[in-house]
């Protein structure tokens, strides 16, 4: 801590925030994949899939893992029910899917990452889409955390700017009294 050229409650407040930041990423992953499982597992069950629990079980782990998600469940289920001929069925499980399931994890993600760290909802939609695109599968687990550590130093760097300019402020009135 001696090496960094920061004040020692700056470096404690920074660490708080990465500290926080990975528990609410954590957090969010969990509670995401847990929606993702139910909401899956309870629109299968209107459909005609009786294994509410195992899909449960397997939806939510399947959406623990960014890059398979919940589709890796209700695509196969949603082929099945087309193949059956069951096209209405399909079809609505396909958008549903698509447009409820998939949008399901980014508002949980932006939402706990908001309440937790609190990082503005835009910047935390932007930090989980975006470290998706530029890493890939930890994308998800790093940008989140990288742009809360960037929010937190440029609120510390603000303060001391503020405390800066109210020095060389007095100085200059000083030097007019």
């Amino acid at each position: 801590q001696k090496l960094i050229p920061v004040k020692l409650d700056h470096q404690a407040q920074i660490l708080m925030q990465f500290e926080k930041s990975v528990r609410a990423v954590v957090s969010s992953t969990f509670f995401a994949a847990i929606a993702q499982g139910l909401c899956t597992a309870i629109a299968l069950y209107f459909l005609g899939f009786n294994r509410f629990f195992l899909i449960f079980f397997v939806t939510t782990f399947f959406a623990m893992i960014p890059l398979a998600g919940a589709p890796v469940v209700w695509i196969p289920c949603a082929l099945w029910l087309g193949y059956q001929g069951d096209w209405v069925s399909s079809i609505f499980l396909m958008l549903y899917g698509a447009i409820f399931i998939g949008t399901l994890d980014n508002l949980i993600r932006t939402y706990i990452l908001h309440t937790d760290v609190k990082l503005h909802p835009l910047l935390a939609f932007i930090s989980v889409l975006g470290g998706v695109q530029a890493m890939g599968l930890w994308g998800i687990f790093i940008a989140p955390i990288v742009a809360s550590c960037l929010h937190a130093l440029i609120l510390i760097f603000n303060t001391e700017l503020k405390e800066l300019s109210k020095d060389q402020f007095q100085a200059i009135k000083d030097t007019f009294s």
